[in-house]
């Protein structure tokens, strides 16, 4: 399991991305309950075309064993929010509380700290919006932003200034300041869609008022 894990992360950081999902799956065939393993192949199902059901299956065993890794956190929040489970509800069996990307998501900014690219506040303040939290959307964007552009000018006075990752911290940081940006200007924000439920949730003008009040 761990050299499969370990094939993934290289493939990763090379021009082979698509043989990630595969070595993660490989992985997950010698330790079906790989925490990183499991978080790793969630969080791409999220982010490419994969299932958002088997994403949550996924990152939920993660979760079950690292429920304070940030990283983790930040899946499972963002996992729910591809769902539309934004708030708490209870389980109906069980009448345990099960948390919602809202939750998930501060979760996550809290245990990341300054330690924070700039993602999951950007997560945040979708789901922030999303609930109709349209003030604290904006401090979670703007938030990422300044993240992201801290984290920016570490990268280039280390000299990776050409860097995949660079580019991809700049695009989330311009992407999260064009939020905040709509929103002040009384535009529809370019939030994530929500894969995993109706396209008619997902329209802008489907986005509830912000309930007054709400924190």
């Amino acid at each position: 399991a761990e050299f499969a894990y370990l094939l993934a992360q290289y493939a990763a950081g090379t021009a082979d991305p698509e043989a990630v999902p595969a070595f993660l799956r490989l992985a997950l065939e010698y330790d079906p309950r790989h925490p990183w393993v499991a978080n790793d192949l969630g969080y791409r199902l999220l982010e490419g075309e994969g299932s958002v059901a088997e994403a949550e299956r996924l990152i939920a065993i993660a979760y079950e064993q690292l429920s304070d890794e940030a990283a983790i956190v930040d899946s499972l929040g963002w996992a729910r929010y591809h769902l539309g489970q934004l708030e708490d509800s209870p389980d109906p069996e069980s009448g345990e509380i099960i948390p919602g990307a809202v939750t998930l998501l501060r979760k996550a900014a809290e245990l990341a700290g300054d330690d924070d690219d700039g993602v999951v506040s950007d997560h945040l303040g979708d789901a922030l919006f999303r609930s109709g939290r349209t003030d604290r959307a904006l401090e979670a964007w703007s938030d990422a932003a300044r993240q992201a552009s801290r984290l920016m000018n570490r990268l280039r006075a280390s000299g990776a200034a050409n860097g995949l990752r660079l580019r991809e911290i700049q695009s989330l940081a311009a992407a999260a300041a064009m939020k905040r940006n709509a929103v002040q200007l009384a535009q529809p924000p370019a939030v994530a869609p929500q894969r995993g439920v109706s396209d008619v949730g997902d329209r802008p003008d489907s986005q509830p008022a912000d309930p007054p009040g709400t924190s």
